[in-house]
């Protein structure tokens, strides 16, 4: 399987079309056929509650880890300094290969490691990108909490971890960040990410400020 999720006893029914990509309930861009949400606040998924509970398994990295705090992007950007995109990758490539770094997607990818190209990364563990929003493109979504809350716990539920873009709306800086999991309960639901930084090490999403905002959300699928 691409991959390994663990998930609580009221998601057992979720079903195996959802997980490894599927684009039965989707389009090719990713986007629901018919998400909708019902029943107080909960995401319903062609036409079924999607489950309570999702936690996909991948190693928590950090971009400053010493073994590779120093390594070069390019120029004088360092993964420690400017790879949070890189190691948010990588930890979306932990999935299926325990054993992945931002230093060994470094040497695998090369000049695209740095911007990241997100096309290239599914082309050498051929995946297809089903989502890449932004706010070039479509400004309007991200700026929508309740779209991006909605999307990610769908793609989620599908087994998909999603990478997420911020930005600093007072320094116009750019962070990114992976969310794997997330909880339904009391009418909620909490997004668990893992940050590749430890400046703020966000655990979830409604930790993150208002003065950041939401700029990208990528997703991959089989």
């Amino acid at each position: 399987a691409l991959f390994r999720s663990q998930t609580s006893a009221s998601s057992v029914e979720s079903s195996a079309e959802g997980y490894l990509g599927e684009t039965a309930a989707t389009d090719d861009r990713g986007g629901s056929i018919n998400a909708e949400r019902y029943d107080e606040g909960r995401v319903w998924l062609d036409g079924k509650p999607i489950p309570d509970e999702i936690i996909l398994s991948l190693t928590h990295l950090r971009q400053r880890d010493e073994r590779w705090n120093e390594i070069s992007l390019g120029g004088s950007a360092t993964i420690g300094d400017a790879g949070c995109a890189l190691t948010s990758l990588a930890m979306y490539g932990s999935l299926t290969m325990p054993d992945m770094t931002p230093l060994l997607l470094l040497e695998e990818m090369g000049k695209e490691a740095y911007p990241v190209e997100w096309e290239a990364f599914a082309a050498q563990y051929d995946l297809r990108v089903v989502l890449k929003d932004d706010t070039i493109d479509e400004p309007i979504k991200l700026n929508s909490t309740d779209y991006v809350q909605d999307t990610i716990v769908r793609h989620l539920s599908l087994g998909r971890p999603v990478i997420i873009g911020i930005w600093n709306k007072e320094y116009y800086s750019t962070h990114f960040i992976i969310a794997y999991g997330y909880r339904y309960a009391a009418d909620d639901y909490t997004i668990y990410v893992y940050d590749p930084s430890t400046n703020n090490d966000y655990q979830t999403l409604s930790d993150i400020p208002n003065h950041w905002g939401f700029c990208r959300l990528v997703v991959f699928a089989k």
